[in-house]
């Protein structure tokens, strides 16, 4: 099964198999991974600081940058989440905003 399916399919499972999944999933990560994504975040918070110190015109303003995300926040697909998701967690730059 792709990992494209797989989710879908998931969905149809009954909610106590889907919190039990969800469970095993989660005691499958490792205990550092928190640890990791903090640490992660915090340099790029910095170097986003860095480069805004050094050059201020890259500055948006609030308008902009909603202007810029290109989702819909009502009710996003399962696609549309999965295609930010790199971006939210710092492990690329979703580029075309």
């Amino acid at each position: 099964m792709s990992t494209t399916a797989l989710p879908q399919s998931l969905f149809s499972l009954p909610v106590a198999e889907r919190v039990a999944l969800a469970d095993r999933l989660y005691a499958s990560v490792p205990e550092d991974w928190q640890k990791t994504v903090d640490q992660a975040w915090l340099d790029e918070a910095t170097r986003r600081s860095e480069e805004l110190d050094a050059d201020p015109s890259l500055e948006l303003s609030h308008e902009d940058f909603m202007a810029g995300l290109k989702i819909n926040l009502s009710h996003p697909t399962y696609e549309q989440m999965t295609g930010f998701l790199p971006w939210a967690f710092g492990l690329g730059v979703k580029q075309g905003f």
